[in-house]
């Protein structure tokens, strides 16, 4: 019985993208790997994949420099240099709420 698709696209990602390697895993031949990204649901599949990391990488770094902006906030005495990174923080607040809206 031939591997389903999310059994490949599982071990394709659990593979780190390695296509080869996944040739290897499930004895496919060349001509079967093609087809295999020629498939709209793989590869829909494997786009929606690869949005969701976007989009969580961006929510991390986000939320690493709204800390470092707040942090700036709490630490300086020079009001230009709080002035700055408020307004920093509010762009990125604005960024941030079309990438990831606050839970209701």
């Amino acid at each position: 019985m031939p591997p389903s698709h999310s059994d490949l696209l599982a071990a394709y990602l659990e593979l780190h993208g390695n296509p080869l390697a996944l040739c290897s895993r499930f004895s496919l031949s060349p001509i079967q790997l093609l087809a295999l990204f020629e498939d709209p649901v793989f590869r829909s599949r494997l786009q929606k994949v690869e949005e969701d990391r976007h989009r969580a990488a961006a929510v991390k770094y986000q939320a690493i420099a709204a800390d470092a902006l707040i942090r700036v906030m709490n630490l300086t005495t020079d009001p230009i240099e709080r002035r700055r990174a408020a307004k920093a923080l509010a762009r990125l607040s604005r960024q941030m709420g079309t990438l990831a809206p606050c839970p209701a």
